[in-house]
């Protein structure tokens, strides 16, 4: 409870030092559009600006509840002398972070390195184990040109998810419970982004969105990714991993111009709709579909919004993994 506590805390201070800074943001005179922005978790981030390049900066973490493995160390009993390491399915606690930082252009380019990191907590028969990990650092480009509904994104990613797999000879608690942290996350996060947190593998993964306006106050924004997982050196199983999203996010505006970083502010509810599907090198019966109803709403440069995603078919459901999730984006 006290992780999650401060967890939360550490959002809300974000969120806090969000509203804050965009208190001091004069409004901006309509001189120019900046070209359409949009990913599955916005539907719109059309922003007025004459500046030619800008910082982005997003925070998204998933907070999952369910079950899942780990290595637990049982303690001395009768004629066990030591502590003994043993591989156990139990009730887990997960934070899911990605961190992004970059850079914006006018031109319709985005250029962000992003940073994911997992932390797992679970109860043992004494106290409380934890493990935290660092995900797979990468780089991901986004391109939408000025007037076109349609924007485009590369994500490329190095190994550098950290643990090892359990050796059953000899099992290393840390580090075995660091690689149980990375899985957590996937599943958690519903098999989206399996690449990020993938253990020993080069990942790549280009992706399309496109913006379909539906009404004045209500939008649709569908889009596609294919996800390739390279094997590394030390890496298991086989040489390619491929495994394709489909997806997408529909909103209604209930208040404001735009829930987007300098588009006047304003309040969403959405619903946003994805399929995992395998493609080769992993179980091909291994479908993902989870769904997350949202709240999103803007103020200044600043986005926030919170969605509980909830699988409904696939390894998520079994045993259910239920994610609460948090966003912020600022374009400084």
């Amino acid at each position: 409870m006290r992780r999650l506590v401060s967890s939360l805390a550490v959002f809300a201070g974000l969120a806090l030092f969000s509203l804050l800074a965009s208190s001091n943001v004069a409004a901006a005179g309509i001189h120019g559009r900046e070209p359409l922005r949009t990913d599955e978790h916005s539907t719109t981030v059309a922003a007025p600006s004459t500046r030619k390049w800008r910082i982005l900066f997003d925070v998204d973490l998933m907070l999952g509840f369910g079950r899942g493995p780990v290595a637990n160390q049982l303690q001395p009993s009768g004629a066990v002398a030591a502590p003994q390491t043993v591989l156990d399915d139990r009730s887990i606690f997960v934070e899911s972070w990605i961190f992004s930082l970059g850079v914006g252009l006018s031109s319709g380019l985005d250029l962000r390195v992003r940073m994911p990191l997992s932390y797992m907590s679970f109860r043992s028969e004494v106290y409380r184990l934890g493990a935290a990990s660092l995900g797979n650092v990468g780089v991901d480009v986004r391109y939408a040109a000025e007037g076109s509904r349609f924007s485009f994104g590369l994500a490329v990613t190095a190994p550098t998810a950290q643990g090892e797999p359990p050796n059953l000879a000899r099992i290393d608690q840390n580090q075995s419970n660091r690689y149980f942290a990375g899985l957590a996350s996937q599943t958690t996060r519903g098999h989206e982004v399996d690449y990020l947190f993938a253990w020993k593998r080069f990942g790549i993964a280009p992706s399309v969105f496109f913006f379909v306006p539906l009404s004045r106050r209500a939008a649709f924004v569908p889009y596609a990714r294919v996800e390739g997982r390279i094997k590394a050196s030390g890496g298991e199983g086989s040489a390619l991993e491929t495994s394709s999203t489909l997806g997408g996010r529909i909103s209604h505006r209930l208040t404001g111009n735009a829930v987007a970083p300098e588009g006047g502010g304003g309040s969403e509810l959405a619903l946003r709709a994805f399929a995992e599907i395998p493609m080769s090198g992993v179980d091909e019966s291994r479908v993902t579909v989870a769904i997350e109803p949202q709240l999103a709403a803007a103020a200044g440069r600043f986005v926030a919004a919170v969605g509980v995603l909830i699988p409904v078919v696939g390894p998520s459901t079994d045993p259910r993994f239920i994610g609460v999730h948090f966003l912020l984006a600022a374009r400084l």
